[in-house]
């Protein structure tokens, strides 16, 4: 990687001469007429407009790419011979917004408008930090150089010194404009309108290059990380121009998640799909299965071509069986895991589905045994290729699925709070596992379910700590109607309805199971029920309620749960 600092003038030659591409996985042209003029200011000005980012090409990695959107009619001077850009050609990774820019203003290619510059402006306003000395006309038939008596000097002209510092002279001395202006001061207004033209011509862009022999890892992280704009460009973007028209990977998963909408719903990344191909491709020729960036786009396309719909169906499947399993498109533990489960899904297609097995259980604790670990992490690459080998041995060889030891506490679980928090997600998932009904009206829990704060969180006002009220023990899942409307109605009042209501129409025992799913403490007909519910009393709930919560973890993972005494096994 080098960074060298280039003129304008050699940089306009290189995207004349479509030394500069764009990949196809970039956005289009964007900026407003504003913020070019502000750009070509801050040119004239000297100020730094940031580095430009550039990939050489690589023969053998070719991606597909566009021209800079700028409509050149006329070309520039040739090339020097020692330039960088005479014979190289280069992909913008970042700056295709300035780059384009100054292309449609300096090369006169912009296709709607000439951009030119006010000399008198100029004159009265520059030094006040003003970029309306800059103003745009629509293209006409003709393509003026000046315009409005000279007043109007086209941009691409300042280029050529020699002609500029003529129409300069010209304007000021015989535009009628400045009749009070002496030859001294005739002259000075020229040189200080010269002395911006010859900073725009000497103004150097620094370009950063990476070489096309960079390792394609290095390549890929910077894809990733480099847009200034807020839009993350992702290794997908990187394998839809690198293996783009056959197959177009973009026009494939749109495909795939119209035919699979849950992949839709849980916002699952093409990326996903690659990666099971990956782990599907090592394991036919017996390689470590570590699915990185470098190996998803060095994936022979016939074997992405003839394998992509079953790694996608794979990969859908594998998210029925999360979702099955509680997890929801907010609350998801983690999505490596399940491309891990999904290649598996593939080699092993009848061991979900088989009772002799008993595979569904074994996975389920291992799936949360992996979420609950204290400050889980969706896994790296190389965790997700040992998740995978560790699937494929417990087929092939017959080996135990390993699990590591949870470590919980009933105060630990109080202290759970944070919605992005692995552990908080797994055990958000194992409450929506045991809750099939809505607490409220009884129907079965599908399609917009919520988070419920089983005491609501306005009671901060009554000096209840905000952590406290955010716990996991103090949320139960209910229909986004039910969550409207309990609102901040106090669980003493709601509880008290719901007991009444069924005792009235004698369905307390579905009452029961509603509260026993949703890891309510009590007995609905005892009569201190609803004493549980006084804000006095909301620390003892949290405790009964965690405590309910520790055993259906037991119930999952068994032997895996070690039950400590402190709050240790959680960050504060």
């Amino acid at each position: 990687m080098k960074t060298i600092d280039y003129n304008l003038k050699d940089i306009l030659k290189g995207v004349s001469y479509e030394h500069f591409l764009i990949p196809q996985f970039q956005r289009r042209f964007r900026w407003k007429n504003s913020q070019v003029k502000l750009l070509i200011d801050s040119i004239a000005r000297n100020y730094p407009i940031g580095s430009l980012l550039m990939l050489a090409r690589n023969p053998d990695f070719p991606l597909q790419s566009r021209s800079v959107e700028a409509e050149i009619n006329d070309s520039p001077d040739d090339v020097d011979s020692d330039s960088d850009f005479s014979s190289e050609i280069f992909y913008i990774l970042d700056g295709q917004q300035r780059l384009t820019s100054i292309a449609r203003v300096f090369l006169n290619a912009d296709p709607h408008l000439n951009y030119y510059f006010d000399l008198r402006r100029m004159l009265m306003n520059f030094d006040k930090e003003d970029s309306g000395w800059i103003v745009t006309r629509r293209r006409g038939k003709k393509e003026h150089k000046r315009k409005d008596n000279n007043r109007l000097l086209r941009a691409d002209v300042v280029l050529n010194q020699e002609e500029t510092d003529v129409f300069v002279a010209e304007y000021i001395e015989d535009s009628g404009d400045f009749p009070d202006f002496s030859k001294q001061e005739a002259r000075q207004a020229a040189a200080r309108i010269k002395g911006v033209f010859e900073t725009i011509r000497n103004y150097k862009v620094p370009i950063v290059v990476l070489d096309s022999d960079a390792p394609l890892e290095s390549v890929c992280r910077v894809f990733e990380t480099i847009n200034s704009t807020g839009t993350r460009l992702t290794t997908f973007d990187l394998a839809v121009a690198r293996f783009y028209p056959d197959p177009d990977l973009r026009e494939l998963w749109d495909e795939g998640k119209d035919a699979y909408p849950i992949l839709e719903r849980f916002n699952v990344d093409g990326e996903r799909a690659l990666q099971v191909l990956s782990l599907w491709h090592s394991y036919e020729h017996q390689q470590f299965s570590e699915p990185t960036r470098s190996k998803l786009l060095s994936l022979p396309t016939e074997f992405i071509k003839h394998n992509w719909k079953q790694a996608v169906k794979s990969l859908a499947d594998a998210y029925r069986w999360a979702e099955a399993n509680g997890a929801s498109p907010k609350l998801l533990p983690g999505h490596n895991i399940l491309v891990s489960i999904a290649a598996f899904l593939i080699l092993f297609p009848s061991f979900i589905d088989d009772p002799t097995k008993n595979f569904q259980s074994v996975l389920r604790r291992w799936y949360f045994c992996r979420a609950l670990q204290q400050g889980a992490r969706q896994a790296a690459n190389y965790q997700i290729g040992l998740d995978f080998d560790a699937l494929v041995d417990y087929a092939n060889n017959n080996k135990p699925l390993e699990t590591d030891e949870v470590r919980l506490s009933i105060q630990g679980i109080k202290k759970v709070n944070r919605a992005g928090d692995s552990r908080y997600k797994a055990l958000h998932c194992i409450i929506s596992l045991y809750t099939r009904e809505d607490l409220l009206t009884g129907v079965p829990l599908d399609g917009n379910l919520e988070d419920h704060h089983i005491f609501p969180r306005s009671l901060t006002k009554r000096g209840i700590p905000r952590n406290k009220l955010d716990s996991i023990a103090n949320r139960i899942i209910v229909t986004q109607k039910t969550n409207r409307l309990l609102g901040d109605t106090l669980p003493r009042k709601y509880f008290g309805d719901l007991r009444a209501q069924s005792i009235k129409d004698g369905t307390v025992g579905d009452l029961q199971r509603r509260l026993e799913q949703s890891m309510i403490p009590g007995n609905i007909l005892h009569p201190d029920f609803l004493q549980q519910f006084e804000v006095e009393r909301f620390d003892r709930f949290l405790t009964q309620r965690a405590g309910i919560l520790l055993k259906r973890v037991e119930e999952i993972i068994g032997k895996s749960l070690i039950v400590t005494d402190s709050d240790d096994d959680i960050d504060e």
